[in-house]
């Protein structure tokens, strides 16, 4: 698989929405999800990614530098990091989830 190796990322911003589903799709790829809370806000989410994942990057978007992040189990996550606050976000395509 193509592009560079990818071992850890911490995620500052995340969609509320399927996050129950994200989480269980990571896992499942073999990443490990720690959070940092402060009572009950999510603040971060740092994950540990499996040998042998793989971070391609993806032409930028308005103020978003994109990439994707490849596992060797065929799943597939899209991070996203604003330019301006260095903040990431992430999400995985719906028909994964």
């Amino acid at each position: 698989m193509r592009g560079t190796p990818i071992s850890e990322l911490d995620v500052h911003r995340f969609q509320g929405e399927f996050y129950v589903e994200t989480r269980r799709y990571l896992e499942k790829q073999g990443c490990v999800w720690r959070e940092q809370r402060t009572g009950d806000q999510l603040e971060a989410i740092h994950l540990t990614f499996p040998a042998g994942t793989v971070r391609k990057e993806l032409l930028p978007d308005g103020v978003l530098d994109r990439s994707q992040v490849l596992f060797e189990k065929g799943g597939v996550l899209f991070v996203s990091i604003r330019r301006l606050s260095s903040e990431n976000s992430i999400s995985v395509p719906y028909v994964l989830l």
